[in-house]
């Protein structure tokens, strides 16, 4: 469990300075928010862990979101390489902390290299996989009586 708070730590740190900076495009912060919130939920997480563990859970052929996302963070990377790191760090050691507190299989994403594609798939399918709905930052509508 020391691993995981401390990898949880070092998640905080890198997500607060994506989150923070204006260059940080806004379907990654969107995306790392969701993971953060799937990552401490348990079910969501086995779920993500089941998906990582099968061979389609690392797609050749990504969906037009994903793609556009992987883009993006190349992009950063050239315009930004610290943003790019905060990224990459913030989705590793949320996907690895989640994987030592919540499976069984932790090993699984301990071992998975790490690549700007892994990250951003993973990441985004924790979206797809989060009970409620994928995150917003659209305002709630107000409650009609």
């Amino acid at each position: 469990m020391r691993r995981a708070t401390e990898l949880l730590d070092r998640h905080g740190v890198a997500l607060d300075a994506f989150l923070a900076d204006r260059a940080s495009p806004q379907d990654l912060k969107r995306v790392l928010i969701d993971l953060s919130d799937a990552m401490a939920d348990r079910e969501t997480a086995k779920k993500l862990f089941d998906w990582i563990a099968v061979p389609p859970g690392r797609p050749d052929n990504p969906s037009p979101e994903v793609a556009a996302m992987v883009d993006a963070l190349y992009d950063l990377r050239q315009r930004h390489a610290e943003l790019f790191q905060n990224f990459v760090e913030a989705a590793w050691c949320a996907v690895v902390a989640g994987a030592l507190r919540w499976s069984d299989r932790n090993t699984l994403a301990l071992q998975a290299p790490v690549t700007p594609e892994r990250e951003v798939s993973v990441a985004y399918t924790a979206t797809q996989l989060r009970p409620g709905g994928a995150f917003s930052f659209k305002e709630p509508a107000p409650a009609t009586a």
